[in-house]
């Protein structure tokens, strides 16, 4: 328990002959490990190159990152998760063993807190997605088949359902290349979030699960309404011989491959924050992408006969529009109410600041959000139960400071929920 917080105003320093004789004992290494982590700075000052990795390496248990600009710091640059190294007068050792090069140190905290927390929410927003998108795609398999009695008949065409990553790949690809939540001023003004990619609060198994289950609700939709439809006969395309069956469970499977498409693009495009040219390019491309390929396929009748007119077919039903159109919006309906939910009722730290920086509230100053959160740190830390009352002292007397306290507020609920101890100096 003594060891679980992080003490502001808290430092060690450790020289090289030191460090030696601590790293010789492991009893003397885990108290040094365990002392370092209260602390807000570990200094080790005259170790050699050798020690400068070992040292990198104890702490590597968290993500670490060391940055050098010369021959004596490639070893310890190496040792660690990421690597930056500096161009200067002692030449590009250090440049050509990094990860990431910069011409001087000030621009580290650009690298971190502005590129470092968009590549981060980038790539995990990508992760996720693609997640959501191929759960969704294998549920309604699963949903299809115990209607189909367990009978293991594949609902979709073998080629149409190997391109499902093709026909969506696009825009989550593009996602990671230009999506930004919040600008780069306030980024550099509020850089508390960039604790949120340190802590993994983007990327974890409860963000997994929730996307997980989207998928879940998605797939449910898009496969269950078509199957109520075929059971009271609404002119769904079938694979039981009714009246608008002409191709079999070929022309149903296409069907729920299409909404499923529709569905899926729907949601990729409430999960965008950054729309431009290129990216509604290729957003909507990938619609006329999609059928493009799916009625090239059903016209290659020396290639592929069993797919034979079914797009053809499925394309020129009134009955195809109006349900796959119909079930997507449904989906997209669902997407909506429960962003509006969350962002109202139980909006989090960057929701706030979401709604600050796109001018939908008062613009805060960071002075005023660096009070306000380090009242809020003091407070959550004598009692988690007294965050309600940590502006009662002071009540907010202007909508300026209203969002400056929500922020605060929620900020530091999330530190503690999440295991952070933010520091707003």
């Amino acid at each position: 328990g003594a060891y679980n917080r992080t003490s502001p105003t808290l430092a060690i320093v450790i020289d090289g002959p030191t460090f030696k004789f601590v790293s010789e004992d492991a009893s003397l290494l885990k108290t040094f490990w365990n002392i370092g982590k209260v602390c807000k700075s570990v200094i080790a000052c005259r170790v050699s190159p050798a020690q400068k990795a070992e040292f990198v390496k104890l702490f590597k248990r968290k993500v670490t990152l060391a940055i050098g600009d010369g021959a004596n710091d490639v070893s310890m640059i190496q040792a660690a998760q990421i690597g930056v190294g500096i161009k200067g007068k002692e030449g590009r050792q250090a440049v050509n063993s990094s990860d990431f090069a910069i011409g001087q140190f000030r621009f580290l905290e650009r690298l971190l807190l502005l590129h470092g927390r968009w590549n981060y929410r980038r790539m995990a927003k990508v992760i996720l997605v693609s997640f959501y998108k191929n759960a969704a795609l294998v549920f309604t398999l699963f949903i299809f088949n115990c209607a189909a009695l367990m009978s293991g008949v594949s609902l979709y065409d073998s080629f149409v359902y190997a391109g499902f990553n093709f026909f969506t790949g696009m825009p989550p690809l593009l996602i990671g290349i230009f999506d930004k939540d919040l600008s780069e001023e306030s980024i550099l003004r509020m850089p508390v979030f960039y604790s949120s990619g340190r802590e993994g609060m983007y990327l974890n198994y409860r963000k997994m699960t929730q996307w997980m289950i989207r998928g879940l609700i998605t797939s449910l939709i898009v496969a269950v309404i078509p199957i109520v439809s075929y059971i009271t006969d609404l002119g769904v395309p079938t694979f039981s011989g009714q009246s608008n069956d002409i191709s079999g469970i070929q022309a149903y499977g296409t069907f729920i491959f299409t909404t499923l498409f529709f569905a899926v693009m729907f949601t990729i495009g409430m999960e965008t924050l950054t729309w431009n040219g290129i990216y509604a390019f290729f957003f909507f491309g990938s619609y006329l992408f999609y059928i493009c390929v799916i009625v090239t396929l059903s016209n290659m009748l020396d290639l592929y006969t069993v797919y034979y007119k079914v797009a053809d077919y499925v394309l020129g039903s009134g009955y195809y529009w109006l349900h796959s159109i119909f079930i997507a919006t449904i989906v997209l309906l669902a997407e909506i109410a429960f962003k509006y939910t969350r962002q109202m009722f139980y909006p989090g730290a960057l929701d706030i600041a979401m709604e600050i920086d796109r001018g939908y509230a008062e613009v805060c100053d960071i002075d005023g959000f660096k009070d306000y959160l380090m009242a809020a740190k003091k407070v959550q830390e004598i009692s988690p139960d007294a965050m309600t009352k940590a502006f009662e002292s002071r009540p907010p007397r202007s909508p300026n400071e209203r969002n400056m306290a929500r922020l605060a507020s929620r900020t530091s609920m999330e530190a503690t929920r999440n295991g952070l101890h933010y520091d707003a100096e």
